[in-house]
């Protein structure tokens, strides 16, 4: 696990990428931000005993929501241009009194100019900048048969800009552009 993390890690920041590291804690609304439907896994939630605050009462069961509190916050002090990844975990309640399954996830968020640096562009990141570092992902990992499929759905992505990610049958995750209602919700103006 160690080896494929550190190859992960090297070929997001020859992408150009900066790793950040989140708490695994996150407010129970911000499953609805994101329009879960009721039924999602992600809605299997592990609530904390005693939390600090009611922003972090409950373990995360996916990095979307920190990644976008992320943006937020940059945002909020004037940086628009991200690109960032987090390897984290997220945490599934299972039954009472049994320990909550934990999944090792990856995920990435790029947000504002493409980079700024180069030959003074303004072209601003869309989705087929997050599809080549996944390609890249693929290749640096030597995984042959990954591909991207249009008819995969979340309700926190855009439906016209948004795809899963597959190996063979298996899908593996997910790529897109942040639908504009979630933006909205969490004034996100990037």
């Amino acid at each position: 696990k160690e080896i494929l993390r550190d190859r992960l890690r090297e070929i997001l920041h020859g992408s150009g990428y900066s790793e950040i590291i989140t708490y695994s804690f996150i407010s129970p609304g911000s499953l609805d931000v994101l329009g879960l439907a009721a039924d999602d896994e992600r809605r299997k939630i592990v609530k904390i005993s005693n939390p600090l605050t009611e922003d972090q009462s409950v373990m995360r069961t996916t990095l979307v929501s920190s990644l976008l509190e992320t943006m937020k916050k940059n945002e909020n002090a004037g940086c628009f241009d991200l690109k960032v990844f987090e390897m984290g975990k997220v945490f599934f309640h299972q039954r009472e009194g049994e320990l909550p399954r934990d999944k090792n996830i990856l995920g990435c968020l790029i947000s504002g100019l493409l980079d700024n640096n180069i030959w003074l562009s303004k072209m601003q990141v869309d989705f087929y900048d997050v599809k080549g570092c996944i390609e890249n992902i693929f290749d640096g990992l030597k995984i042959p048969n990954g591909e991207f499929r249009s008819d995969y759905r979340e309700a926190f992505l855009h439906p016209g800009k948004s795809c899963g990610i597959y190996i063979g049958e298996q899908c593996i995750g997910f790529l897109g552009e942040v639908h504009p209602d979630v933006l909205v919700k969490m004034d996100l103006k990037n």
